[in-house]
């Protein structure tokens, strides 16, 4: 896996740019670089000057950040999943649950070579490495239990449960739906679902490819969308379309089936050096180091919407995710004076607001309607949306 790395000049001080610390959610052939954010004394990249005197925008903005409420105190948890009022993570080779109250904590599934989970209200995927000497991933998946409809019309249905529950066996032998596959297991991240399939990226055994891949919900049997020999990065799953990065600054779509229409052809939208991409209902997003630029979903209309010029930082922007209704972007290295955070920005960027900051590098993050939910070295915590 490889971290994109560029260099961005703000004035006479230069700030090396990088993307998130996470290798997840980028493949590419064999041969790239890995590194890693530091921990909080060593905070992984340049620090951001602050001023003296009266306190910075920054400070202010810091200061006004609701307390977060902390769930676990796991320090390497990951692919964050909120389901009902359950968040979901994986921590090393288990998956875990916990109730947004603090309370329900579980452990749903554990085994030595677990590398990858996605969970959600209908069902949960694991990706396990075969073992050792063998890098190829074994599909398991369990669909969330039901609750049963009494079949009589004139009784309303039952209500959908406030967090999914997988029948998960405890012992040798887990249950679920198993499956082999032809991809490497480490490579893998799975990045979206709808009501048929789960959607991911990895890196095909056969020929070092990266493919992204459908897999079905009941059976794990799975469908290649796209093989390429270049590098693949921030696989999204929006409108029925799966957009991606490839070679870091070639962003491209391809549109899913339906009942009523077939699989569209993979075509490029445009192209922006290093870009963090998030997709909205109508735009896509770069962040790209010193701005954040946009472009509606045909690749027209380029605009830069935020930069940090007008921030309450100049700290530069990393990793961005659309969630809902506003952009979430990672700082990409910390601010000298707030540490590591994480921007709210208006679609239009009219307006920039802090969700959490003084954090150490942040590992993963996600959002429902109601709360935003991030991981750092010192465990998971949730606000509530703004």
């Amino acid at each position: 896996m490889r971290i994109t790395l560029g260099v961005l000049v703000l004035g006479a001080m230069a700030l090396v740019v990088g993307c998130s610390g996470d290798d997840e959610g980028t493949t590419r052939r064999p041969g790239g670089n890995t590194s890693s954010s530091g921990g909080p004394d060593d905070p992984g990249g340049p620090q951001t000057p602050g001023p003296t005197g009266t306190a910075s925008a920054a400070v202010t903005a810091c200061e006004a950040v609701a307390a977060p409420k902390q769930l676990s105190d796991a320090k390497a948890a990951g692919e964050l999943r909120i389901a009902g009022t359950g968040v979901f993570f994986r921590s090393g080779t288990n998956v875990e649950r916990i109730l947004k109250d603090g309370n329900g904590k579980k452990t749903v599934f554990t085994s030595p070579n677990l590398v990858r989970m996605f969970a959600d209200r209908k069902g949960l995927l694991l990706v396990e490495q075969t073992n050792e000497g063998n890098p190829n991933a074994i599909l398991r998946g369990y669909a969330a239990n039901q609750i049963e409809d009494d079949g009589d019309p004139e009784t309303p249905p039952p209500p959908e449960p406030a967090f999914p529950e997988f029948p998960v066996a405890e012992g040798e032998d887990p249950g679920g739906t198993t499956a082999a596959t032809n991809f490497n297991a480490i490579s893998a991240t799975v990045f979206g679902a709808d009501a048929k399939s789960y959607y991911a990226l990895a890196e095909d055994n056969n020929g070092g490819n990266a493919i992204l891949i459908a897999i079905d919900r009941t059976a794990l049997t799975q469908t290649t969308i796209v093989s390429t020999d270049k590098e693949i990065k921030n696989p999204i799953l929006a409108n029925n379309t799966i957009f991606w990065v490839e070679d870091t600054q070639r962003i491209k779509k391809i549109t899913l089936a339906t009942e009523e229409q077939p699989q569209g052809q993979a075509t490029e939208i445009f192209g922006l050096g290093d870009c963090n991409l998030a997709v909205s209902e109508s735009l896509a997003y770069c962040s790209v180091g010193a701005t954040i630029e946009t472009r509606d979903l045909e690749g027209k209309n380029a605009k830069t919407v935020f930069g940090v010029d007008k921030s309450k930082s100049t700290s530069p922007f990393g990793v961005a995710e659309f969630f809902g209704d506003k952009l979430y972007v990672r700082s990409a290295s910390p601010d000298a004076e707030v540490q590591h955070f994480i921007r709210s920005i208006a679609p239009d960027g009219s307006d920039e607001s802090f969700v959490a900051c003084k954090r150490t590098a942040i590992r993963d993050l996600t959002s429902d309607g109601t709360d935003v939910v991030w991981a750092d070295d010192t465990g998971v915590f949730m606000v509530a949306k703004k």
